[in-house]
Formats: C-alpha cells, structure tokens, sequence
C-alpha cells in the first residue's frame, strides 16, 4: 500500500498539469474566409429620371391674342372700294386711298382707320384679335350684304387691328380664301399683296 501511494500521487499531479496546460481557444474566422452576407433578395426600386419639362409651345394664344398669320402679314395695294354703309369717309376721301400701300407685321402696321386722312396711318406694335365669323355674323356686324363683297357661306376671318398706344380707331381685315377686304369708317376697301414678310 505504501508502494502505491507514490504512483497514484504521480498519476494525480500528472493529470492535473495537463488539464491546467490545456487552453481552449475559440478559432476566428480571416477575414478572407468570411462568407459575404447573402444579397437581399428584394430588387431595388428602378431609379425614376428626373423630369425635364416639356418644351413650352408658345402658349396657345386665346381669340383676342393672336398673333398676325401669314395670310395677313406682308404689304398690300388698296385697289377698289368693294363696299360701303354708313360711312365717315366721303366719296373724295375713298379716292384717297386708292392706290396706297397697306402693310401688316407684328412690330407695325400701316393702316387706314376711321378717320378720314390723307394718308395710311402707322401703329407701333398693334395689337391684332381674330375671330372666326359666319355670314350672318358678318352681316348684323356690318350692315353689308356678303355677297358685295362675294363671301360665300363659309367661315369668315375677322381681324381687328387697333394701336394700344392710342385711342384713334382700328380697322377689321375681312379674309375668305383668297380675299382680303379692310374694313375702315364704314367702307370695303378691296386688297391685293404686293409682299409677304413672315415677321
């Protein structure tokens, strides 16, 4: 019994610095093995360009702001009396005009106007207002038989030009197809181009 007492206190000792020597370490990851994370599995939202605004057509200008057309614009000779009502203009006052030059442009126009002159008046800038007409609208407006002044059933184009810079009356333009009338102090005058001018 003596003998094994030795042995056995060997045996104790031994085991027990073995355990003591024995570290327990927990094995990290490189980060070179790390497994990327899986990638969400929602898909992202499509990117949404933003909205360039849409080019501006020079906004529709309403009845009583249009801009003159190619059908009026340009120059024109004064050619006939085609028509007249009750009239500011006395026969030798009509036979002035006759033979003068008219001309319709954004930036000015020479025009006659109600009151009788000498010569064709110029308006800075005038202001131009279309209006489509019937027959019968033209006729309670001016107080003329269409058919003076050969305009059929169709529509008629009425143009009002007036200076905003004065109070001195406008004139009408009277277009249907290939006629133009201008309409001043009561009378038809009958027009032909000579010129157009697009501005």
């Amino acid at each position: 019994m003596k003998k094994l007492t030795p042995i056995l206190l060997f045996v104790a000792i031994v085991i027990a610095l073995t355990a003591c020597s024995v570290v327990q370490t927990v094995p990290t990851a490189s980060p070179s093995s790390q497994t990327p994370a899986p990638a969400s599995s929602q898909t992202p939202a499509p990117t949404v360009p933003a909205q360039t605004a849409a080019p501006s057509a020079s906004p529709s200008a309403t009845p009583a702001e249009q801009e003159p057309q190619d059908g009026y614009f340009g120059e024109f000779n004064v050619i006939e009396e085609a028509a007249s009502g009750v009239s500011t203009y006395s026969q030798a006052d009509i036979d002035k005009m006759i033979g003068k030059t008219l001309s319709f442009y954004k930036d000015e126009a020479v025009i006659i106007n109600d009151r009788p002159s000498d010569s064709p008046v110029e308006i800075k800038n005038p202001q131009y207002s279309e209006s489509v007409l019937t027959v019968e609208d033209f006729i309670a407006a001016y107080r003329v038989p269409a058919e003076k002044l050969g305009l059929s059933s169709g529509d008629i184009t009425e143009i009002l030009i007036s200076d905003p810079s004065s109070a001195v009356g406008g004139c009408a333009l009277i277009l249907q197809g290939d006629q133009i009338y201008i309409c001043a102090g009561g009378v038809f005058f009958a027009l032909e181009r000579i010129s157009l001018r697009l501005q």
